[in-house]
């Protein structure tokens, strides 16, 4: 006599492809809700986000304006949720001797100056003073003077050179930042 034992199947249940994002206003990702064929709705802040459908289960979600919502995806009587953060940017860019140090976007707040979203960008740095009266010496380990006595970092906004500290200087959401090292000698 031979015994088959027959072990039940289960269906993966479905599920949402992210619980929680964060992203640029601007950037894009997909949701979708996995393990199923059935067309699913959504539904979400319009302010936020734009929402265009790919297909049955899944959707483009393009930040619009900074701030959180909640998009929902419903299959029947099931609703999943993603928490959407939606942050503005600043351009940032650090250029040394012959490397760029960092080209990215980087989380911009109002209020930040050209120094805090230096300190954000997770480069190393030293400076001297406080307050009001910053001045950077150092970044990734290239000092002020290591190339002649007038070399240093200076910065820029949107291609100019601000003649205030980079502690004092107000920056505006998608402001182009750039540290650079200068040589004058």
């Amino acid at each position: 006599i031979v015994l088959t034992l027959i072990t039940p199947v289960h269906a993966k249940s479905a599920g949402i492809s992210s619980q929680s994002k964060t992203i640029f206003i601007g950037s894009s990702f997909t949701l979708s809700l996995k393990n199923t064929k059935k067309k699913v709705s959504i539904a979400y802040a319009k302010g936020y986000a734009s929402v265009r459908r790919l297909s049955k289960t899944s959707f483009r979600v393009t930040g619009k304006k900074a701030g959180k919502t909640t998009i929902s995806l419903k299959l029947k009587k099931k609703t999943y949720k993603c928490r959407l953060k939606i942050n503005d940017f600043v351009y940032f860019k650090a250029v040394g001797v012959r490397k760029t140090f960092t080209n990215k976007k980087v989380k911009f707040v109002k209020g930040d100056t050209a120094y805090t979203l230096l300190q954000k960008s997770n480069l190393s740095i030293k400076k001297t003073g406080f307050g009001k009266f910053v001045y950077v010496t150092t970044i990734n380990g290239l000092r002020e003077k290591q190339y002649g006595p007038a070399s240093g970092w200076t910065y820029r906004v949107n291609g100019k050179l601000p003649n205030v500290s980079s502690a004092v200087y107000k920056l505006k959401a998608k402001d182009h930042l750039e540290w650079r090292y200068v040589n004058y000698n």
